[in-house]
C-alpha cells in the first residue's frame, strides 16, 4: 500500500499537463506546451517530501546508494520532459514522437522512480497531519486495500500495461485523443499509471511472499517485452495510413502518413521493448544478489531446499515462459494475417 504515496505525489496535475495547438508546429523544437502548475506542484512536492524525508531518516538510511537518489530524480525529469517540454508539443504533429512521449510516460518514469524505492523516504517526509489524515485512512480503507491489490496483481498489471497502448492504437480511439484534450489527458493518465503499477510489482523491494517471486517477476518482463512486439510490428509493416489526425493537426518535417506511422512502430517495436529489457536485467541481478545473502547465512539458518518443490517451480516458470513463445507466435501469425487483408 506505500506505494500509494508515490502516485499521490507524483500523479496530481500531471494528466492535464498538455497543451498546444496547430500554430505551435510552426517551430516544433522550440515550442513548448502552456505553463502547467498542477503538473510542477506535483513534482515539486514529490521532490520536498522526499529530500524532507532523507534529512529526517539521514541516521538510519545512510546505507541508501547516491543512485537512488538520483534514479528518483531523474524519474521525475521523465515525466517533465513527458509532459512539460518541447516534446509534449511534436507529440501532437507527429506519430513517432508520439510514441517516444509514451516510452516516457509509460516504461522510463516510471521504471526510474521505482527503481528508487522512494516509499519509506516519501512517507517520513509528509507532513504529520498528511500522514494522519489522508495517508493512514487511506492505508487501513479495505475497499481502497482490495483495489490496490487488484491492479497491483501480476497478472493484472501485465494485462494492464499491454492493453493500455493497444486500446490507444486502435485509429478510432487514438484520433480522437489527438482532437479531444480531455480524451489525451486520459491516456496519458492510463499510460502513467499502468507503468507504475507494472514497475511496482516488478521492482518491488520485499521478497516473496510479500512481493511477487522472482520467476514471477521475469515472466512480467518477458511477457511485456513479447506483448509490446506484435503491436510495434504491425504498424511497422502496415501499408495504409491509420492516425488521419494528425494530418488535421499538422504533420511535421513534410514526413508521409505512412512513414512517420512505420517509424513510430519501430519506436515501440525495438527502444519500447528495450526498455522492458531492462528491467528484467534488473530483476535477474536482484535475484542473483537475493541468493547470495541466503547462501552467506549461518548453515542452521538455512532452510533445506526439497527436490520436489524446486522440480516444480522450475516446471511452472518453464511452462509460464512457453505460453510467452506461444504468445509470440501468435502475434506474428496475426500480423502475419492482418497483412494479407489489409488494404
Amino acid at each position: 500500500m506505500v506505494y500509494c504515496v508515490v502516485a499521490s505525489t507524483v500523479l496530481p496535475g500531471m494528466a492535464w499537463a498538455h497543451g498546444g495547438g496547430a500554430e505551435e508546429s510552426r517551430q516544433p523544437w522550440t515550442s513548448w506546451p502552456p505553463f502547467a502548475p498542477e503538473l510542477l506542484i506535483g513534482v515539486v512536492l514529490a521532490a520536498a517530501f522526499y529530500i524532507r524525508g532523507w534529512q529526517h531518516r539521514r541516521d538510519r538510511t545512510n546505507t541508501i546508494s547516491v543512485w537512488r537518489h538520483v534514479s528518483f530524480f531523474a524519474g521525475l525529469a521523465a515525466l517533465l520532459i513527458a509532459l512539460q517540454s518541447p516534446l509534449d508539443v511534436l507529440a501532437e504533429h507527429s506519430f513517432t514522437m508520439h510514441q517516444f512521449q509514451h516510452m516516457f510516460l509509460r516504461a522510463i518514469g516510471p521504471m526510474l522512480l521505482l527503481l528508487a524505492a522512494p516509499q519509506v523516504l516519501l512517507i517520513a517526509g509528509m507532513p504529520e497531519v498528511l500522514r494522519a489524515r489522508v495517508l493512514a485512512p487511506l492505508l487501513t480503507n479495505r475497499v481502497a486495500g482490495a483495489l490496490f491489490g487488484f491492479f497491483a496483481h501480476p497478472f493484472v498489471a501485465t494485462f494492464l500495461l499491454l492493453a493500455v497502448p493497444v486500446f490507444w492504437h486502435i485509429p478510432k480511439y487514438h484520433n480522437l485523443s489527438l482532437l479531444n484534450e480531455p480524451v489525451h489527458y486520459v491516456m496519458h493518465i492510463t499510460m502513467l499509471v499502468s507503468g507504475l503499477f507494472f514497475c511496482w510489482r516488478v521492482l518491488d523491494p520485499r521478497p516473496a511472499p510479500q512481493g511477487a517471486s522472482y520467476a514471477t517477476r521475469i515472466v512480467m518482463c518477458w511477457a511485456a517485452i513479447a506483448g509490446n512486439i506484435p503491436l510495434g510490428a504491425y504498424l511497422t509493416v502496415k501499408s495504409v495510413e491509420l492516425y488521419a489526425a494528425y494530418a488535421l493537426k499538422g504533420r511535421l518535417w513534410g514526413m508521409s502518413a505512412l512513414a512517420d506511422e512505420q517509424v513510430g512502430g519501430m519506436v515501440i517495436w525495438s527502444p519500447g521493448s528495450m526498455m522492458f529489457a531492462v528491467l528484467l536485467l534488473v530483476v535477474i541481478r536482484s535475484w542473483g544478489k537475493r541468493e547470495r545473502q541466503l547462501d552467506q547465512r549461518p548453515a542452521r539458518e538455512r532452510a533445506v531446499p526439497v527436490a520436489g518443490a524446486l522440480a516444480a517451480a522450475n516446471r511452472k516458470l518453464g511452462l509460464r515462459l512457453a505460453a510467452i513463445a506461444m504468445m509470440v507466435g501468435a502475434g506474428v501469425a496475426v500480423i502475419a494475417v492482418l497483412q494479407q487483408f489489409m488494404p
